[in-house]
C-alpha cells in the first residue's frame, strides 16, 4: 500500500478512515523529514530542499488555501499532482462582509466609544446598497464574498487573470483595467492569491486611483498590497477606511504603522478560522484519496503555471 505521510495531528479514528494506505502521522519536522523518503502521498508543505528527499512522491495535498510557499514547479516537473484547501472559503468570506459592514457603520469608532462610556453620534456612517464592489480576486473566496455584497444590493466588479463574464459579477475586468476602473469603486475586497503578478498589485497608484472615502478590505495575502502606500492613502484621508487580516509579516510587528493607521480595523489572520477545521481537511483528504486510489480527477487541483 502507498504511504501517506501528514502533517495534520488527525486523531487514530480519522488515521483509520484512510483507508487503502498505510498512514504516518508526522506533527514535528524531524518525523516529517524521516518519512519523507518512502512518502508516495504527503499531506502538509513541501520544501524544494525536501522534495529532493522524496523521490516517491506522486501526490501533495496542502492543507491550506495558500500554495505560495510551495516549489509548484519543480513538483509539477517532476509530475506531482498538488491539491489544495477551498473549505475556508465561506469563511473568509463571511469575514470580508464583517469588515466591509464594520467600516461602512463606524463599529470601531463605536466600540471606542463604548470602552470609554461616552455617547457619541459618529460622522461618515453609511451602507453598503447602491455602492460598488471590486472583487479582486474571483475565486471561491471572491465569488463567496460577491454573493454577500450582491445580497446588500451592492454592484460587483470581479477582477480576474482573464475578463471572462462571469454570472456571479456584474462586470468583470483583467488585470489591465485595474487603473481605469478603480475611479468607479467606493470598496474593494481583497483576496487575491499570491503570484508574481499580484504581488504589489495595489500600490500608490492603485489607491490614488479610488475615489475618496473609500474603502479596502483584505483576507487573502497581505503582500498583494503595499502596505506603506496603504499606511499612506489612510494617513492623508484619501482612504475612508480598511479592514486588514493579512499581512507581509505576520505577527504584524508592534512598531508598525498600521496598528495606529486612522479608520483600520486589524485582525490577526482570522479569515480561514472555522469550526472543526481539521474535520473538514480530513473529509477531503478521505475524499481525495478515494479519488486517487480510483484513478479518478482530484478535488481543488492547483494549476502550477498561474501559482493558485
Amino acid at each position: 500500500m502507498p504511504l501517506l505521510l501528514c502533517s495534520m495531528p488527525f486523531s487514530p479514528e480519522q488515521v483509520e478512515a484512510l483507508q487503502g494506505t498505510t498512514v504516518v502521522v508526522a506533527t514535528d519536522a524531524a518525523a516529517w523529514r524521516a518519512g519523507l523518503p518512502e512518502a508516495e502521498i504527503a499531506v502538509g508543505r513541501v520544501t524544494a530542499a525536501e522534495l529532493a528527499a522524496a523521490p516517491r512522491l506522486r501526490w501533495l495535498q496542502v492543507p491550506f488555501t495558500g500554495v505560495e510557499s510551495v516549489p509548484l514547479r519543480e513538483l509539477a516537473a517532476r509530475g506531482v499532482i498538488v491539491t489544495n484547501i477551498h473549505e475556508q472559503a465561506n469563511t473568509m468570506a463571511d469575514h470580508a462582509l464583517m469588515l466591509l459592514l464594520a467600516l461602512s457603520r463606524g463599529l470601531a469608532d463605536c466600540v471606542h466609544s463604548q470602552q470609554g462610556a461616552r455617547w457619541e453620534r459618529i460622522a461618515g456612517v453609511g451602507e453598503l446598497a447602491g455602492r460598488t464592489l471590486l472583487a479582486a480576486g474571483f475565486g471561491a473566496v471572491g465569488q463567496g464574498i460577491a454573493a454577500r455584497a450582491r445580497a446588500c444590493g451592492m454592484r460587483v466588479i470581479a477582477l480576474k487573470r482573464h475578463a471572462a463574464v462571469d454570472p456571479g459579477a456584474d462586470e468583470v475586468i483583467g488585470p489591465a483595467d485595474l487603473l481605469r476602473t478603480l475611479p468607479r469603486v467606493h470598496a474593494v475586497a481583497n483576496s487575491l492569491p499570491l503570484t508574481a503578478g499580484t504581488r504589489g498589485m495595489f500600490d500608490a497608484a492603485a489607491f490614488a486611483a479610488l475615489p475618496a472615502g473609500a474603502l479596502y478590505v483584505t483576507v487573502g495575502r497581505g503582500p498583494t498590497a503595499d502596505e506603506d502606500a496603504l499606511g499612506a492613502a489612510l494617513a492623508s484621508g484619501h482612504l475612508g477606511g480598511a479592514g486588514l487580516d493579512v499581512f507581509g509579516a505576520e505577527p504584524l510587528p508592534a512598531d508598525h504603522p498600521l496598528w495606529r493607521a486612522p479608520r483600520t480595523i486589524i485582525t490577526p489572520h482570522l479569515g480561514g478560522h472555522q469550526r472543526d477545521r481539521l474535520g473538514r481537511v480530513h473529509a477531503l483528504v478521505a475524499e481525495n484519496l478515494r479519488r486517487y486510489l480510483g484513478g479518478e480527477p482530484l478535488r481543488n487541483l492547483v494549476d502550477a503555471e498561474a501559482g493558485y
